[in-house]
């Protein structure tokens, strides 16, 4: 008799694991492609400045069929608005942070980034009256209301130089 070949010699619990290996190593594949290849996020429906002296004095400007809404600079007071993000995924997603590191140009400080805990299409609740945190998750098919403000610490220099008639 001649010698056996490897593959007769693993025998059949040898080639029971190795299928198992194979099986579960093409399910961690397959789930990190699915997570990692979700869609964004998108932004429709309600949006506005989420202060009441922003939204009191805001003006809305058209211009070659753009649409523009705008609102004083109130240097020494938080200004923030909100938009509603909607998830049309299949798979819930997870809203952790922003990137804003809470600093932003032309003399904005403090940025804090929140969002809803609820669907306001659900809960036919208006941005101001429902409750926000972070980190929150967007099941598929709802959306959220994304409330960004910051602190106006002193005017941009572009402003206060027209503030001043310097520019």
């Amino acid at each position: 008799m001649g010698k056996r070949s490897w593959v007769s010699r693993v025998g059949w619990k040898g080639w029971t694991l190795l299928g198992v290996l194979v099986l579960v190593a093409a399910a961690v594949s397959g789930y990190y492609i699915r997570i990692n290849s979700v869609g964004p996020l998108f932004v429709e429906g309600g949006s506005g400045w989420w202060y009441p002296p922003c939204y009191n004095h805001q003006v809305t400007t058209v211009a070659d069929g753009a649409t523009q809404t705008t609102v004083p600079i109130r240097p020494g007071h938080r200004q923030g608005f909100f938009i509603q993000v909607f998830n049309f995924t299949s798979m819930t997603q997870r809203f952790r942070g922003s990137n804003l590191g809470g600093f932003v140009l032309n003399g904005g400080t403090d940025a804090r980034v929140r969002l809803s805990t609820s669907d306001p299409l659900r809960s036919g609740s208006e941005p101001h009256a429902v409750t926000s945190a972070l980190p929150v998750s967007i099941p598929p098919g709802q959306s959220r209301y994304l409330r960004i403000t910051l602190y106006l610490a002193r005017l941009p220099v572009q402003a206060e130089c027209l503030r001043h008639g310097f520019g």
